[in-house]
């Protein structure tokens, strides 16, 4: 493909978003971006004014000699080494509007007493979360509230179907920790409980998003059901103590952020297609009943094997490797009106048109993060971040600008699509291709999925 169709989306201008300060242990944060535009198409005279300042994710960058940046031309790379690992900083999420006049019928009145709320911005769920096994329910008379003794909390949540209580009894340290929420696992492992309570200090707005993104989330997981998408169990909610407890599955092995930043290359091509199709898999169904997800990336990926097992396998790859998480940025779409025009997600992987203000189609718009996540997981870095070993400066080196312009390349595979392990991945460079494009051209989910790389695993 050449740069002329990666580039071709918007002409040059000038994008300087903002960056935010939420921090969130483990993850990367998103970006605000302001409505920059009311028509639905980019013409050459539209200029979009953004402001910010970038923070790229840095994972080992490193580059062959010979390759090229569809930006520029050919750069001598024979004496490049790669970069140092460094973990992102956070980056804030955008925010995204979400009017309600009453709970939703789906979640019950009896479990879920927090009041309606006008705006949201999902908090991504801390990796973790094992392999779905049956859940075994207790009747005792514990608190929802966190109780216990040598080292035991004890939850409790209710069963969505038929409010069935669940008593669950916990490792008291922690696994995983937000700004507002805390995940524990179960003395089995085989459950994770999340806790996010919102102190009654915070400022309303602060307070009425994060319940606004629970409300979302906890609605769209009770109405959906595919072996890869994360299992919600059982929830509770506490008013008077302003805290939500959700029991989901556990998975062991974290999230596809740190397995790429520490495992990439130990990873066989039959993995990452497996990953990948659980993903694709998922991502279909959901467009299948009319929902886009609007927050893919590795973080929100869930391992259900450590790498312990995966490092094993090459050929004998098991069906269900990874669950999509983090559902509160979902959004049904209607189908008389299925253009959206909310700002949400995270900024590395938002399509060019949402980036820009534009209303855009979420289907389009979750396949774009698609090939943004399939483009990482191969190259171990962010398609628009600046080219390694760059020393450009100015508006061209900035993701935002890049996503815009959509201009990318490739650089750790070689032509023939073959990393430096010996597996091929041309295939998966041809759905890549497909996707980092301008929505005209972009592929749908039914496409990726049938793409032979992934119809034939």
């Amino acid at each position: 493909m050449s740069y002329n169709e990666h580039n071709s989306e918007i002409p040059e201008q000038t994008i300087k978003p903002t960056s935010g300060d939420l921090h969130i242990s483990g993850d990367s944060d998103e970006l605000i971006v302001s409505k920059v535009a009311n028509s639905d198409d980019i013409s050459k005279n539209e200029k979009k004014h953004v402001e910010a300042t970038p923070i790229p994710l840095r994972i080992p960058k490193i580059r062959r000699p010979g390759s090229q940046d569809r930006a520029g031309g050919a750069k001598s790379l024979h004496s490049s080494q790669p970069e140092p690992i460094i973990l992102p900083k956070p980056r804030q999420r955008v925010l995204c509007e979400f009017t309600n006049t009453a709970i939703s019928p789906v979640l019950g009145k009896r479990n879920f007493r927090i009041g309606p709320v006008d705006r949201i911005a999902s908090r991504p769920m801390e990796p973790p979360l094992l392999e779905e096994e049956r859940l075994e329910f207790h009747h005792a008379e514990e608190s929802s509230r966190p109780a216990g003794t040598a080292g035991i909390s004890v939850f409790v949540t209710y069963e969505p179907k038929t409010n069935r209580r669940q008593v669950w009894k916990c490792r008291r340290e922690e696994i995983g920790e937000g700004s507002f929420s805390k995940v524990y696992v179960t003395v089995d492992r085989k459950n994770a409980i999340k806790v996010v309570r919102v102190d009654p200090d915070e400022d309303d707005d602060t307070r009425l998003r994060v319940q606004g993104s629970l409300l979302r989330e906890l609605e769209i997981l009770q109405e959906i059901s595919h072996p890869n998408i994360v299992k919600l169990f059982g929830y509770n909610s506490d008013l008077k103590h302003n805290h939500v407890t959700m029991a989901m599955s556990f998975y062991r092995g974290g999230d596809m952020f740190d397995m790429v930043l520490k495992h990439r290359l130990s990873l066989h091509e039959n993995v990452v297609r497996a990953i990948f199709s659980n993903v694709a898999s998922a991502v279909r169904y959901l467009h299948h009943h009319d929902i886009c997800h609007r927050d893919i990336k590795l973080e929100n990926v869930l391992l259900i094997y450590g790498i312990s097992d995966i490092d094993l396998w090459t050929n004998n790859v098991p069906d269900r490797v990874a669950v999509l998480s983090d559902f509160g940025l979902s959004k049904k779409i209607s189908k008389d009106d299925p253009l959206l025009t909310t700002r949400c997600g995270s900024e590395d992987y938002v399509s060019p048109e949402l980036l820009l203000g534009l209303k855009y189609d979420g289907k389009q718009n979750d396949c774009w993060a698609l090939g943004v996540l399939l483009y990482s997981i191969l190259e171990g870095r962010l398609p628009f971040d600046s080219p390694p070993n760059s020393h450009r400066s100015g508006r061209s080196s900035r993701p935002s600008h890049r996503i815009s312009t959509i201009t990318w390349s490739w650089y750790q595979l070689q032509d023939n699509g073959k990393d430096s392990q010996g597996n091929d991945f041309s295939q998966a460079k041809e759905i890549v291709d497909h996707l980092l494009v301008k929505r005209t051209k972009r592929w749908t989910i039914d496409q990726i999925c049938d793409h032979q790389w992934l119809s034939s695993s």
